[in-house]
């Protein structure tokens, strides 16, 4: 009865670390992240099919803004400024090349190249 109990739980144990080591087999994907830190976007260049979402989050201690002008020449505004860990999410209709700025920082730019 012990071997059979040890048994079991070594199988459980097996089974719930190989569920540890491929957590996407549960998981949905999370959103296309870019950060914003040290008054730049990382990564400044990403690529993303349409119908994806990209989140833009502010990881420095100061505010910043995004502007990103959309490849069906849409253009999305973030508010005015983005806090210290505060996110703004765009999602892409149309292939094609889009780019983004802040409108606080006008050196801090990026591409955003979108596919089908």
């Amino acid at each position: 009865m012990k071997s059979l109990l040890l048994s079991r739980r070594l199988s459980l144990t097996i089974g719930l670390a190989a569920l540890a080591a491929s957590p996407s087999a549960l998981a949905e994907p999370a959103p296309t992240q870019i950060n914003i830190e040290h008054y730049a976007f990382g990564p400044p260049e990403l690529t993303v099919k349409a119908g994806e979402k990209v989140s833009f989050v502010n990881n420095d201690q100061i505010p910043h803004s995004v502007v990103v002008q959309a490849p069906n020449g849409e253009t999305f505004r973030s508010k005015e400024q983005l806090d210290e860990g505060e996110a703004f999410n765009v999602v892409f209709s149309t292939a094609g090349e889009a780019a983004y700025f802040c409108d606080l920082h006008p050196g801090m730019r990026g591409k955003i190249t979108v596919t089908k």
